[in-house]
């Protein structure tokens, strides 16, 4: 990953669950087990839940939390870095929900065209 000055390595360990009886509830939980430099420890946190409030619809809220305690980001250097690891991250963030939000959505737009197509009007 590229945070900060260098290039990070890191080792993860993923975590999938999936709701027993439907297709679109589930968490994933990512626990950092090693970082070359940077991050002490990371957690990310993501868990579908289904918009109950509109049940004929196939909509569901996605909810992410993030965590990270960062090792030797102290004094000028580690303000300076610490400033542009935060950066990253924020914008790695924003990106990759952007990139969440538009593989669903055209998803959905092929589901609706074939049941549009096979469905008779």
């Amino acid at each position: 990953m590229k945070f900060g000055l260098k290039p990070t390595l890191r080792i993860n360990q993923a975590v999938i669950d999936h709701a027993e009886g439907t297709d679109r509830q589930g968490a994933v939980v990512v626990k950092q087990l090693y970082a070359s430099h940077y991050f002490q420890s990371a957690i990310d946190i993501s868990v579908c839940v289904q918009d109950t409030a509109q049940s004929r619809q196939k909509g569901f809220y996605l909810i992410t939390v993030k965590g990270a305690r960062q090792a030797g980001l102290t004094g000028v250097k580690g303000l300076l870095v610490r400033k542009v690891v935060v950066g990253r991250t924020l914008s790695f963030l924003e990106h990759s929900l952007e990139h969440t939000r538009d593989d669903l959505q055209a998803g959905s737009h092929a589901v609706t065209e074939a049941t549009d197509a096979t469905v008779p009007k």
